[in-house]
């Protein structure tokens, strides 16, 4: 009799170490559910943020308000056409033979020879470096 009473009682501390252990993993997952609840929540609004700050209309505002002005459509020059001044050699392909230049904005490239400043293209600018 003595022996059941004692099996009984050690059932019962077993069940109820076992409730324990299973009240504090409900515990632990309660809180991970609202931490990643906190998370999509925050996920989302980034990725609204992200959306409304990529909009070509914002990006284009932004440039316009940082003094950006937009580039139009490149202009290709046959070689020995003369650049205009303040126009730099960027990059220089020997493989190619493409010349990469830089115009300032406001300036279109001056076709012909002689003018003031020009470098022809196909030559290196004096301290490019390339």
């Amino acid at each position: 009799m003595t022996l059941l009473l004692l099996l009984m009682g050690a059932g019962l501390m077993c069940l109820l170490l076992i409730n324990t252990a299973l009240a504090q993993n409900a515990f632990l997952v309660h809180k991970l559910q609202k931490s990643s609840a906190v998370l999509s929540d925050e996920e989302q609004t980034l990725s609204l943020r992200l959306d409304r700050l990529s909009d070509p209309a914002n990006l284009a505002a932004r440039a316009t308000d940082l003094g950006m002005a937009y580039g139009g459509i490149p202009a290709y020059l046959p070689p020995g056409t003369v650049l205009p001044p303040g126009a730099r050699v960027i990059d220089t392909d020997p493989s190619s033979g493409v010349v990469t230049i830089l115009v300032p904005s406001g300036r279109a490239p001056v076709a012909g020879t002689g003018a003031v400043g020009g470098v022809p293209v196909g030559t290196r600018p004096a301290g490019s470096g390339r």
